[in-house]
């Protein structure tokens, strides 16, 4: 039995995180997706782990057929991109297979990210807390940095080990 962690993402995820797509292509929104706007079950990318839980190689992922069972229903993917493995979740956690759909419904979503460059920053958050303010005005907006959000996991556990196996958190995120 092969496990996967199951992302959903939009069209844009992968380019606002600055995940490169070396085999295949990215999501293509209005082609991946179904034009009722519902998540489309037929058209995934993988990462590599993923690959190497099914013995596909990486030259004949683009195209390949996979399926999984969760439950009664069973469900049949074909691969459009794959992505070098990364640590979405934990860097202390293993990097496990994973399957990212395109997911068409934008209420699902309890995350956004937004690639923003630095001096238009202010400008974009407040106009993003405008948007948001007329769309969701019983929740806050809140923002973290990714750097900021970095820290916060892990400068606890670096101030409890011993002083020559300090990092720098600039040094946590990285591509495997």
């Amino acid at each position: 039995m092969i496990f996967h962690d199951i992302v959903r993402v939009d069209a844009d995820y992968f380019s606002a995180l600055d995940i490169d797509i070396p085999e295949g292509r990215d999501f293509i929104t209005g082609q991946d997706d179904i034009p009722a706007d519902t998540v489309s079950t037929t058209k995934v990318i993988v990462n590599e782990a993923s690959l190497k839980a099914f013995g596909i190689p990486v030259a004949e992922a683009v195209g390949a057929s996979i399926s999984f069972q969760p439950g009664q229903e069973a469900y049949e993917f074909t691969v459009i991109g794959v992505v070098k493995d990364f640590h979405q979740f934990s860097l202390h956690n293993t990097i496990k297979p994973m399957l990212f759909i395109l997911s068409g419904d934008r209420n699902f979503f309890p995350y956004m990210v937004a690639s923003v460059h630095g001096s238009f920053f202010e400008k974009t958050r407040n106009d993003m807390q405008t948007i948001w303010n007329s769309r969701i005005d019983e929740m806050p907006l809140e923002t973290i940095f990714l750097n900021e959000n970095l820290k916060m996991l892990y400068v606890r556990k670096i101030e409890h080990q011993p002083s020559c196996l300090h990092q720098r958190p600039s040094h946590f995120l990285s591509r495997v």
